[in-house]
């Protein structure tokens, strides 16, 4: 990185614009339609899909200002231009091939645009594209763990807000009341969504948890623990109550996982290595008893009374098969080449099956289905919906 005394004011400010609006970006979560005194500023309420289209817009706006302030940095430093990396060209190529099936797809509008309700669409990829790559070239090692400590504190605020709801002084995005059987949905307005921020922010916290352990003296962890022990107690705990089954089971999952991968690769050239080992085994039995607890009372009153509980439990293999089995029928019948909106094209079974589990037009798209249907495809196709 350019020495900070050998740069220009353009340079320094170019610069700062790059930093501040990266940073600046988890705080779009706050962006919903609720009052307060903070209502001015991030209040959504007037816009179409207000727990939507505030965050999206204010994320797309960042993102077009530090690419542009970056674009004046590496246009005259060769230091801020990318390196070069095997994900960043992957991606580069991946959003290629998304961009040309959109082009030749049934709805290259919808596919490019995508609609209010989602927000995604090929135009939402090409900005994730270039906010990773001003990433890998403006942020330093420094800065990353910084940044990962504004979003396990954002996630502490946000996990307030939801505990407001869970308790009843605030009020849910999608209406209801608040107590044991509700899903909170915090500033997200809907829990699915407020589930995976917090998937994301409790294994973020649990890393940072850990690296600030490993980096203490023994006498001074106590502290630490206790600010990281508290935040990731309150994430999972929200992450629990939102009642969202695959984010759930992917928590679950992912912390047998990531336990098993220390017990086994883990150094041990630190002090306290034998203890931590010695945690991540008890994570995985503790786990493993906690769910076959709840699954063997699954018919008990305490498990029915507490929404996620109720919701974990009454998980079947015949649903799973029901649902998957259709999606997957629907998946190979159609033809490849489909783009990002084209699942518009199928009958109305398949756009349910598609609404309801597997993302038919995601999974399929690949070099197989490089080349979009043909142009006479197409047509018929869409004559057939007009």
């Amino acid at each position: 990185m350019v020495a900070w005394k050998a740069m220009t004011v353009l340079e320094k400010t170019l610069r700062w614009i790059v930093i501040a609006g990266f940073f600046a970006l988890p705080f779009i979560v706050f962006i919903a339609p609720f009052p307060g005194p903070l209502k001015p500023l991030f209040d959504s309420q007037d816009y179409f899909f207000p727990y939507i289209t505030g965050k999206n817009f204010a994320f797309r706006i960042i993102v077009e200002i530090i690419t542009g302030a970056w674009l004046g940095l590496a246009f005259v430093r060769p230091e801020y231009r990318p390196r070069k990396s095997w994900i960043l060209g992957a991606f580069a190529i991946f959003v290629a091939i998304i961009g040309l099936a959109d082009a030749l797809g049934v709805y290259p509008f919808k596919s490019f645009w995508s609609n209010f309700e989602r927000m995604d669409g090929w135009i939402t990829l090409v900005h994730l594209f270039a906010l990773v790559l001003v990433a890998s070239s403006m942020i330093t090692q420094k800065l990353w763990r910084w940044y990962w400590r504004l979003i396990a504190g954002i996630s502490v605020v946000v996990g307030l807000h939801a505990l407001l709801q869970l308790f009843g002084k605030a009020a849910l995005g999608q209406g209801g009341a608040g107590g044991l059987g509700a899903r909170l949905d915090a500033t997200f307005g809907n829990p699915i969504y407020l589930a995976v921020f917090m998937l994301f922010s409790v294994f973020i916290v649990a890393l940072l948890w850990l690296e600030d352990w490993q980096t203490r003296p023994a006498g001074r962890r106590l502290p630490i623990s206790i600010l990281w022990g508290s935040a990731l107690a309150l994430d999972i705990a929200i992450l629990f109550f939102t009642g969202t089954r695959g984010a759930t089971l992917g928590f679950i999952a992912g912390a047998i996982l990531a336990s098993l991968l220390f017990i086994f690769f883990s150094r041990s050239d630190f002090e306290g290595a034998a203890t931590l080992r010695k945690i991540a085994i008890g994570i995985i039995a503790t786990i493993l008893i906690l769910a076959a607890g709840v699954w063997l009372s699954r018919d008990a009153q305490w498990v029915r009374s507490v929404g996620f509980l109720e919701r974990l439990t009454s998980i079947s293999l015949s649903e799973c098969m029901h649902r998957n089995s259709g999606s997957i029928a629907c998946t190979t019948s159609c033809s490849t080449g489909s783009s990002l909106a084209d699942f518009w094209d199928f009958s109305r079974i398949c756009q349910y099956l598609h609404l309801r589990s597997l993302p038919c037009g995601v999974i399929r798209i690949g070099l197989p289905c490089f080349p979009a249907r043909p142009v006479k495809g197409r047509r018929e196709t869409w004559e057939r919906f007009l």
